[in-house]
């Protein structure tokens, strides 16, 4: 499936650069810095039972908000290429045992409780970094014939690795892992609006393939063209 992707979007960047006709951009500010957030899911819970049998209904995690930067270099006119950076104290699962009191507890090897809940999920902080290039190619110059205009509708694409970082318990002490990099994908629709020639807008909706699950993202930040 990763292998279809990288095809997927290797033609997708051909193809935005084969439009555009190798004509090189009209303006002078060709270098943009966007700030935004976006939205991602935190890892599911599962149900757990009470020492009677009954079921606890532990409702889905709501997603996390993650803060997110974007570089981007406009290449060709309508075209641009670019990376981002994002990070997120999103949760990482703890599994709980439960006790004889029908609580669900976490016992160092010195026989201490160390977290005790009614539940047999908690969720610890993790350090995730989500970090990847992304292309954005806007039709709206194409569609009307008109360049440097206010709104913009673009395609756009990314691909992208996230890294987290969470405490795990061993012994009698906390402990730092790392979990391998995960590979995330996507393609999308995005549309925006420049309130001056250089301060902006954008929102952005993506499919594909992400963190935890996800299958669909969405991005809103502020742009401001260099």
């Amino acid at each position: 499936m990763i292998k279809y992707s990288k095809l997927i979007v290797t033609i997708l960047l051909t193809f935005f650069s084969l439009v555009s006709f190798a004509i090189k951009p009209d303006s002078t500010r060709r270098l943009s810095v966007s700030l935004g957030v976006y939205l991602v899911n935190s890892e599911e819970f599962s149900y757990g039972y009470t020492s009677e049998g009954n079921l606890i209904e532990i409702p889905d995690p709501l997603p996390t908000a993650v803060a997110n930067i974007k570089i981007n270099y406009q290449v060709l006119n309508n075209f641009e290429v670019g990376g981002y950076l994002a990070y997120s104290n999103m949760g990482h699962k703890v599994p709980l045992v439960e006790n004889s009191e029908g609580m669900y507890v976490l016992v160092d090897s010195e026989g201490v409780t160390r977290i005790s809940s009614n539940r047999n999920n908690e969720l610890l902080g993790s350090n995730t970094l989500f970090y990847g290039l992304s292309a954005k190619y806007d039709l709206l110059p194409v569609l009307t014939g008109k360049n440097n205009l206010r709104f913009n509708l673009y395609v756009s694409s990314k691909l992208g690795l996230v890294s987290a970082r969470w405490s795990e318990f061993s012994g009698v002490d906390w402990v730092k892992n790392w979990n391998g990099p995960f590979m995330e994908y996507g393609i999308g629709l995005g549309a925006g609006y420049f309130f001056t020639k250089r301060f902006g807008i954008n929102f952005n909706y993506t499919k594909g393939k992400f963190y935890n699950n996800d299958n669909s993202r969405h991005y809103l930040g502020l742009v401001y063209k260099i």
